[in-house]
């Protein structure tokens, strides 16, 4: 700094203040050809004494030093997912066998939808408006719904399939004492229930994974996470309770009967409150007396993935793979609280 300088605090506070518009521009460098005109006289001063460092002017240009913090590229934002669909079968018409009406909650951010199928046969989507559909089958065989929410900026499918239990390979008890991969178990044989009894089956269940979780317990058995099993004490376990109670209980859904068709049946289910959360520790029925659950854990398993399930009479219970579970129970014509006809 010159000798004669002035070391005033003012002065001081003008040079720091020279010093901070200097940097500035320095890391925010201004387009070519432009400069900025300095109008105070002791910054002017003390560009001219050397105390800090000088921009050569080629044009003179009076600027707002205001950094642009806010103004950013406009967010493209997909749609979210659909959610509360219901799934109601209506009825056959001359040309189909089966009608199904689906609606379901808008999707944030959506502005239109698509429904597709995958499986089955002779399928028909139509009349997709809104929130709500129909679909049509000539031959209901195994299938799976893709609702699909759409915008501008991307898509978000939701799939759906009618919820099942267990997949090919499930070993069921039969009342002579053999087991059968439950894929092989026909109309009419005799299974063993959950605490002995002999329990007839009256229609065959088989549908696809779609979007059910599927869990292993304790290594050995491979079940959806909403199929009911039963407790040594005659209770009934699930892991996913609200399924099960809203979404499956209380619905018509195919099966297939003696005759190797398709028709519709009324799954009753279990009372609200009769079906307990599935923990560890738990003692599950099984073929020969019981076994706590250790261990459970969720398995991968592609949504073509074909699950099967049993329409029983009697007590509405067999083995799978061992542990006692639920096929199609009814308050109805059976007691649960003293494991009895009614």
């Amino acid at each position: 700094m010159p000798s004669n300088a002035d070391t005033s605090n003012a002065a001081r506070i003008q040079r720091l203040k020279a010093k901070t518009i200097a940097t500035y521009h320095k890391l925010n460098p201004s387009p070519k050809g432009t400069a900025y005109s300095i109008k105070d006289a002791s910054i002017q001063n003390d560009l001219r004494e050397g105390a800090m460092p000088y921009y050569q002017q080629t044009t003179t240009q009076t600027r707002t030093l205001v950094q642009d913090c806010c103004n950013s590229e406009p967010v493209c934002v997909p749609p979210g997912q659909v959610s509360n669909l219901q799934v109601t079968y209506i009825s056959g018409t001359n040309n189909t066998n089966f009608v199904y009406s689906m609606t379901w909650n808008a999707a944030p951010n959506a502005t239109s939808y698509t429904v597709t199928t995958t499986g089955g046969a002779g399928e028909i989507v139509y009349s997709t408006s809104g929130t709500q559909a129909y679909v049509h089958f000539n031959d209901n065989g195994d299938s799976i719904f893709t609702i699909t929410a759409i915008n501008a900026c991307g898509s978000n499918p939701y799939v759906y399939t009618i919820p099942a239990c267990f997949p090919a390979g499930t070993k069921v008890h039969i009342a002579n004492g053999e087991t059968k991969n439950i894929e092989d178990v026909q109309v009419g044989d005799l299974v063993i229930g959950a605490f002995g009894e002999f329990n007839p089956v009256l229609a065959l269940q088989h549908v696809l994974v779609g979007n059910s979780k599927m869990y292993k317990i304790n290594d050995e058995h491979v079940t959806t996470d909403h199929h009911p099993h039963v407790s040594y004490d005659k209770k009934f376990y699930t892991m996913d309770i609200k399924t099960i109670e809203n979404s499956v209980y209380g619905t018509d859904m195919p099966v297939i009967n003696a005759e190797g068709k398709t028709e519709m049946r009324h799954l009753d289910g279990l009372k609200k409150g009769r079906i307990q959360k599935l923990l560890l520790g738990l003692p599950l029925k099984t073929i020969d007396g019981s076994r706590i659950v250790t261990k459970i854990e969720e398995v991968p398993m592609a949504f073509e993935t074909k699950l099967y399930n049993l329409v029983t009479g009697g007590s509405h219970t067999y083995h799978a793979d061992g542990y006692a579970v639920t096929g199609w129970p009814s308050e109805k014509d059976f007691n649960y609280d003293t494991w009895s006809p009614v």
